[in-house]
């Protein structure tokens, strides 16, 4: 059974996928496994991932696309590890990745998850060089520890690399699996858990290459949709806080505040983390606002909370109708809403444009469907006359060649004449000569004729070349026909030169025949053998 199982969720990253794998197949610690969650992708993905064989791969495929969380959960239910390790479809583990951190959570064994710094590369896989981005350094943090990490993780925002993390199994056990109904922040969510029950760990080193693509396509890349996507994730998130289960880890992780408080007032720690998040003034304080308003409302609706609260806090329910009438959040919700309005405005007249657009290709593929029939229709019915074509080319050219034998029997014949008539021979090795240079030329034209089939053959995707190649061998059958009626003539006009011939040696015969009748009349003794 494999050590480490590492999980890849996949989707439409044909250009990066192999990297990607080849980069976990090359890793100097070997024993894993790879199972990689396809996420129903419309480019050639998973057509890239079987090019790649490896016994230690398994493959889903999803038939619809579900989400990333869904996908990495699907891997991690799938997994045999004891180990697992993420891995996106477009990023790259560097070679002793998994060897230096199944080492180090072998031998500390109160560390639940070990993360690493990332080497930041482009689209191309070349060093990435914006140092003003979100990205660049965000990942390389110092060691905290799982308090020291709840309360940066509640103020400053997601700042772990998940593709550099390997983590234990039985962690996901005990915090539950990705929430599928997160997009941009699934990972940011697992850490506050995780550090809930677990202290981590980071390698300050680079343990892989972390891609950042053009125009911010990166699934949490900086768009207007991420943003406000992120900002209501990031307010459910906040809810983790509320979890805390003592007033010791209440005071462990933020120091100093709280000190007045017991173990039985445990159920005051929503109000307090409510109230932190009520002060927080940085670039997300609508949010955090929005988060303790919520909260507010909720625990005051328990009458006895309240009077809790009131005695504890001196807080009252005039007090929190005064904030949420002069809270930032209250001033500034018409604002987010028009621009929230608007950017829905325009994802509506993109997503309009967009199916005007497909609808418009759809007519054209049906357009160049339909061409294409037509076409392969027009090809069939040329390669059928063709074929008609070089039938009967070869059946001209049988008949070409019954006349040579035809020939040639005669010219034996004529050749058995010439020796009686020497005077005639040169005239018929003259005419032999022709006959055999216009054989040649026959042959010539067969094998121009097998030359262009198989050009006609292979040319397949212009008719017009086809048309151009049928003229051409029109032409070259009529010069044939004419050729063969020349050669019929010819051979006309042997054979009545042999029947002249014949008449000569009977005229000649009759001229023999006749002196020795007259010598036998006179009497002379010669022998005749007819």
């Amino acid at each position: 059974m494999p050590k480490v199982s590492i999980v890849m969720p996949s989707y439409n990253h044909e250009k990066y996928v192999k990297e990607a794998i080849q980069s976990a197949l090359n890793q100097t610690y070997q024993n894993f496994e790879i199972i990689i969650t396809d996420d129903a992708s419309t480019d050639n993905t998973v057509a890239e991932i079987k090019k790649i064989k490896d016994p230690r791969i398994k493959l889903i495929c999803f038939g619809k696309n579900q989400g990333g969380s869904v996908a990495v959960n699907n891997g991690i239910e799938q997994s045999n590890g004891q180990y697992i390790a993420i891995l996106n479809s477009d990023d790259v583990f560097l070679p002793d990745k998994l060897e230096k951190q199944v080492k180090f959570l072998d031998e500390h064994e109160n560390i639940g998850a070990v993360f690493g710094y990332a080497k930041i590369i482009n689209e191309d896989g070349k060093d990435f060089t914006d140092k003003t981005h979100f990205y660049y350094d965000i990942f390389k943090q110092p060691n905290r520890t799982r308090f020291e990490w709840l309360n940066y993780f509640f103020y400053k925002w997601n700042c772990l690399c998940h593709p550099s993390m390997l983590i234990r199994k039985e962690c996901y056990d005990n915090t539950g699996l990705y929430d599928p109904r997160y997009a941009q922040l699934p990972d940011f969510d697992m850490w506050i858990k995780l550090c809930m029950k677990y202290e981590i760990y980071i390698m300050p080193e680079n343990l892989i290459k972390f891609r950042i693509r053009k125009n911010e396509a990166n699934l949490s890349g900086l768009r207007p949709e991420t943003k406000i996507r992120g900002s209501i994730e990031f307010r459910e998130i906040l809810k983790n806080y509320l979890n805390i289960q003592s007033i010791d880890d209440l005071n462990g992780i933020f120091p100093n505040t709280f000190n007045d408080l017991d173990e039985g007032d445990a159920d005051l720690i929503p109000f307090c983390i409510s109230t932190l998040a009520l002060e927080t003034t940085n670039t997300l304080q609508f949010e955090y606002q929005y988060f303790a308003l919520n909260n507010f409302f909720t625990l005051l609706n328990n009458p006895k909370l309240a009077k809790k609260i009131n005695k504890k806090f001196n807080f009252t329910y005039q007090d929190f109708i005064k904030i949420t009438g002069k809270s930032d959040y209250a001033a500034n919700l018409e604002k987010i809403s028009k621009e929230r309005e608007i950017y829905a405005k325009t994802l509506k007249i993109d997503v309009q444009d967009k199916e005007k657009y497909i609808a418009s290709l759809d007519k054209a593929i049906g357009e160049k469907d339909k061409y294409l029939k037509d076409l392969e229709k027009s090809i069939k019915e040329k390669d059928e006359y063709i074929a008609d074509l070089n039938k009967a080319a070869k059946e001209s050219a049988k008949y070409a060649k019954n006349l040579e034998t035809s020939v040639q029997d005669k010219e034996k014949y004529i050749a058995s004449l010439d020796k009686a008539i020497g005077e005639k021979d040169k005239y018929l090795k003259d005419l032999e000569k022709s006959i055999k240079e216009k054989d040649e030329y026959i042959a010539d034209l067969n094998k121009a004729a097998k030359e262009s089939a198989k050009y006609a053959k292979n040319l397949e995707t212009s008719v017009q070349d086809k048309e151009k190649y049928i003229a051409s061998l029109d032409k070259a059958i009529g010069e044939k026909d004419k050729y063969l009626k020349d050669l019929e003539k010819s051979i006309k006009e042997k054979d009545e030169y042999i029947l002249s011939l014949k008449k000569d040696l009977e005229e000649r015969k009759a001229y023999i025949d006749n002196l020795w009748k007259n010598r036998l009349k006179k009497k002379l003794k010669i022998k005749y053998y007819k």
